[in-house]
């Protein structure tokens, strides 16, 4: 694993179910995504996927949609994040 990706894992991830919410949020960037749908890919709960996500958007990892407050996408404040995500 590349340094600056197990940094990202250790610093900012509490789960492989949040890590699977990043990646599929970057997968379909800049695309959002809303908590119903992700949880329906992942056969998880709502409510799990909607906790994840809250947790991601305070590490800056992803924004909410302004358009549609129950939708988010990848989008860091981070410029370097994009590859380390990618790797």
């Amino acid at each position: 694993i590349p340094e600056d990706v197990a940094h990202l894992i250790f610093e900012k991830i509490d789960s492989v179910e949040q890590l699977e919410v990043l990646l599929m949020l970057w997968a379909a960037a800049p695309q959002p995504r809303t908590s119903e749908d992700l949880s329906s890919e992942l056969r998880s709960s709502v409510s799990s996927v909607s906790s994840r996500l809250a947790t991601l958007e305070m590490a800056g990892l992803i924004r909410r949609d302004p358009d549609k407050s129950d939708a988010y996408f990848f989008m860091s404040e981070s410029p370097g994040l994009e590859a380390t995500v990618s790797a």
